[in-house]
């Protein structure tokens, strides 16, 4: 595949990860140690310079995300799928009224 360059910090995955987890309003204090693995493999992925590394931890990452609740199958799994939807109805009304 080749040699990947680091993305500079303004497309950088950190960022949208970062982004993701503050998005996450159900998680506990007890997720600190899953948060700072999925922020530790966005960091990686953003650094790395093999496509190789960073298909590989973005695997990884993609799981810890999931098991956060970042996908929508995993967030009805874990009964925050209405808290998610009742913040997206929110908005809507508001633009309707």
């Amino acid at each position: 595949m080749g040699t990947l360059h680091p993305l500079p910090p303004s497309q950088a995955l950190l960022g949208a990860v970062t982004a993701a987890i503050e998005a996450m309003t159900w998680l506990e204090p007890a997720d600190g140690a899953m948060v700072a693995l999925a922020l530790d493999y966005a960091r990686r992925i953003d650094a790395a310079t093999d496509d190789k590394a960073a298909g590989y931890i973005g695997q990884n990452l993609s799981g810890v995300l999931r098991a956060l609740g970042g996908a929508p199958a995993e967030r009805k799994a874990l009964g925050v799928e209405e808290q998610v939807a009742g913040k997206l109805a929110a908005l809507r009304g508001r633009r309707s009224s």
